[in-house]
Parts: C-alpha cells; sequence; structure tokens
C-alpha cells in the first residue's frame, strides 16, 4: 500500500528509498518507503517531500493547482511493521528544503492554510 495515497495496486507500488541507494548498507527496510509510481517519481525529483516532526506530506509549489495538491498535509500510513529510519527521513526532509529553497516554519502551530509566500513549497495546518 502507497503511504502516502494508500493505493493498494500493487503494479503500481514501488520502494522508494529515502536517502538514495548506492548499495552500500542502503538495501534495508528502514530506508524505504513504498509509494505509487508517479509519487515515487516526485519524491526522487523532491517535488514531495515528508516532514519528520509532523509525519505529513510537504509539496512544492509547482504542483499547486495539480491533482497533487490535495496530498500536501496527507499523514504518512506507516505501520508498526515498517518504521521509516528517523535519521535517513530527517536527512531527506533537509535536502527537500535545502533543494527548493525553502524555510521550513520551525512549529505546525505557526502554519495556517497553505504557505504561499517566500517558501517555494506548500504545507496544508497540522491539525
Amino acid at each position: 500500500r502507497c503511504m502516502i495515497s494508500g493505493c493498494n495496486v500493487l503494479a503500481l507500488i514501488e520502494a522508494a528509498s529515502v536517502s538514495g541507494f548506492d548499495g552500500v548498507n542502503r538495501n534495508h527496510p528502514a530506508n524505504g518507503i513504498l509509494l505509487r509510481s508517479d509519487l515515487h517519481t516526485l519524491f526522487d525529483l523532491d517535488l514531495i517531500g515528508i516532514d519528520p516532526a509532523a509525519g505529513k506530506v510537504a509539496i512544492h509549489f509547482s504542483l499547486l493547482g495539480t491533482e497533487y495538491e490535495k496530498l500536501s498535509g496527507a499523514s504518512i500510513l506507516c505501520t508498526k511493521e515498517h518504521a521509516i529510519d528517523t535519521r535517513a527521513i530527517r536527512a531527506r526532509w533537509e535536502r527537500f528544503v535545502m533543494k527548493r529553497g525553502a524555510n521550513v516554519a520551525n512549529s505546525c502551530a505557526a502554519q495556517t492554510d497553505f504557505v504561499r509566500s517566500e517558501t517555494p513549497f506548500a504545507y496544508a495546518t497540522c491539525g
């Protein structure tokens, strides 16, 4: 099942590496996240990111007005059987933020609706 969309069409589900794949100590289930193929591509391109503090999806501003906008603020569907390595997802989030030139608000409570100022990503309210 896709950990973002909940899609359960197995033919569309792919294992995305959180911290990249170089073949050395990264081919481990905790370094992976199951994503629908299109979301895997967007994740690899850093057009969607996962906020490790909130466990929610953030999208790049270029996805506003597309079918992917509705995923902004979606909770990641994790289970006890599949926990994501917290260091890896934190590093990936930092990469998303740095690559896209975004400044992430320090607190979910400070965010309202979509952030559309100088930050090039959108993030729905955390409540």
